[in-house]
């Protein structure tokens, strides 16, 4: 009789097969066009920079300390935060698709989970990773094997945009949910719009932002800052390189217009529209809600 040896770690690996949900996330990153637009956010990304909980800006790149951040010890979980188009989302997605693209052994399988349109509160963990599990045809409590042995790192994206949080109370209710993932081993990055909440006490009691405690689980809030001249630069790489000195060279100046298009999502918009809409010559009319407006007009006239 032939006796098989089998590590608990090779048996993790074969555990889940995330084949299709890899494929979706590089089909986001590499095949997806964005809106009203040839390009992909392959091209168009531009790594953000970020200040740390105590005013001070990061040394390294987001990536780069997401990637510290997974590999450490401890229980520090990462709350992600940024304003309307800071790209949070996108942040998160590149984070995830570089992770999986890069790295032949994956420690930790970066799982991207929408928050938008959830109501966690009621759910318990396993029903909340089945509604995700459901789309990739994986099993819930397979998933659930693998966080508890610190095989995954959740990153729970939008919560600013959950169902029913009509009161504080609700609120804090979804949070709670949230942070029964966070297991002794478990990785769990949030991200959304820090004015969901009614006050910056609320902010820190929902997402568990306090110093360490011996043992438990707590948070660190991460938050993005606009993108400066350079890196709107950099973004427009792919576009004509008239338009992108143009942009440039305004954002250069200051004010009200660097202040649009330091918004990565804005920055995309006014792009797109720059020599369809003849923007250059309306650069003191230019706020987010009248190019939000040329946009969405644009976008109805193309499909009619």
């Amino acid at each position: 009789m032939r006796i098989r040896y089998e590590r608990e770690a090779t048996l993790l690996d074969r555990l889940v097969d995330f084949k299709d949900y890899f494929s979706e996330i590089k089909r986001r990153v590499t095949v997806e066009n964005l809106p009203d637009s040839p390009l992909t956010l392959e091209q168009v990304y531009v790594p953000s920079k970020f200040v740390l909980s105590d005013g001070s800006e990061g040394k390294s790149s987001l990536e780069d300390h997401l990637n510290e951040w997974i590999d450490e010890a401890g229980q520090r979980q990462l709350a992600l935060l940024g304003e309307y188009g800071q790209g949070k989302s996108t942040a998160s997605l590149m984070w995830a698709y570089h992770r999986i693209t890069t790295n032949q052994i994956l420690d930790r399988v970066p799982l991207i989970i929408e928050l938008r349109g959830t109501s966690p509160r009621n759910l318990t963990p396993l029903a909340f990773l089945g509604a995700w599990a459901s789309q990739y045809n994986i099993n819930p409590q397979a998933l659930m094997k693998l966080l508890v042995a610190g095989r995954l790192a959740l990153i729970f994206e939008g919560f600013d945009e959950m169902a029913l949080v009509g009161d504080s109370e609700m609120r804090l209710k979804h949070f709670r949910t949230l942070w029964q993932f966070a297991y002794p081993k478990a990785k769990v990055l949030i991200t959304g719009r820090p004015n969901f909440f009614l006050d910056e006490e609320e902010m820190k009691a929902a997402l568990g932002i306090s110093k360490p405690v011996a043992g438990r689980p707590y948070c660190e809030a991460l938050r993005l800052i606009p993108f400066k001249p350079q890196q709107i630069r950099d973004a427009l790489r792919a576009y004509n390189s008239n338009l992108q000195s143009q942009i440039y060279s305004i954002s250069k100046k200051g004010g009200k217009f660097l202040e649009l298009v330091s918004r990565p999502s804005l920055l995309h918009i006014v792009a797109v529209l720059w020599d369809r809409e003849q923007l250059y010559e309306k650069i003191d009319q230019l706020t987010s809600a009248y190019v939000m407006d040329l946009f969405v007009r644009h976008s109805y006239r193309r499909q009619g």
